[in-house]
C-alpha cells in the first residue's frame, strides 16, 4: 500500500513539474573573461546593428581555449598522441559494426572443450579465415539434408586440444558445426 502511496504521490510531483510556467530567461550580459566574442541579444532586447570597431579582429586563439571568431582551429594542438605500440595508431572497427569473431570463437571452444571434458584454456585456435560458404551447410553438409542456396558468409576456424586439430565451421550469427571427414560431427546432447 505504501509503494501505491509513493507512486501517486511521484507522479503528482511529476505533473505539477510539467504544469509550472517556465522562468524568465536572464538578459544576455558579455562575459567578463571572453570580452572579444559578440553576444546575441534576447528577444527582448532591441537588435541595432553594432558600429564596425576600427580595431583588427583577434586572430589567436584567447587565453580561455575557446575558439577565435574566425572559426580556424589548429587540430595539431588538441590532437593525440597514437596509444598503439611504437606510435603506430590502432585501428578500431566501424562505429556500429561490432565484430562477431571473438564471441563465436569462444562459442566453439566452449564446445570442443565440453566435447573433450577440457578446461577452455587447454584449447588453443591454430588458424581462423573469413570464409563465404556456398550454401547454408556450412560447406559441412549432413547426409540426405537440403539446404538453402545461398551465400552465407562465416568463419573457418581450426582448434587445437591434447595434440588433435578441429576444424569448425560457422556463420556470422554463431551457428556452427564441428565439420569431421566433410560431415557434422554428432551434437552434443542437451541436459
Amino acid at each position: 500500500m505504501n509503494k501505491y502511496l509513493a507512486l501517486i504521490g511521484l507522479l503528482l510531483l511529476a505533473l505539477v513539474g510539467c504544469t509550472a510556467e517556465p522562468a524568465a530567461e536572464p538578459e544576455a550580459e558579455e562575459p567578463a573573461d571572453n570580452p572579444g566574442l559578440p553576444t546575441v541579444p534576447s528577444d527582448d532586447q532591441a537588435r541595432e546593428p553594432e558600429a564596425a570597431e576600427p580595431e583588427a579582429a583577434e586572430t589567436t586563439a584567447p587565453e580561455s581555449g575557446l575558439v577565435p571568431p574566425s572559426g580556424s582551429v589548429d587540430l595539431s594542438q588538441i590532437t593525440p598522441e597514437p596509444a598503439g605500440e611504437g606510435g603506430e595508431p590502432i585501428v578500431m572497427p566501424a562505429p556500429g559494426v561490432p565484430n562477431p569473431f571473438p564471441s563465436i570463437e569462444q562459442k566453439v571452444k566452449l564446445d570442443l572443450a565440453a566435447r573433450l571434458n577440457l578446461d577452455i584454456s587447454d584449447i588453443t585456435t591454430v588458424e581462423s579465415e573469413t570464409v563465404e560458404w556456398s550454401d547454408s551447410s556450412l560447406g559441412c553438409p549432413a547426409p540426405d539434408m537440403a539446404y538453402a542456396m545461398v551465400i552465407t558468409p562465416g568463419y573457418r576456424i581450426v582448434l587445437e586440444a591434447q595434440g588433435e586439430q578441429y576444424d569448425y565451421h560457422t556463420d556470422l550469427s554463431g551457428a556452427f558445426a564441428l565439420c569431421v571427414d566433410g560431415q557434422p560431427a554428432e551434437p552434443l546432447p542437451t541436459e
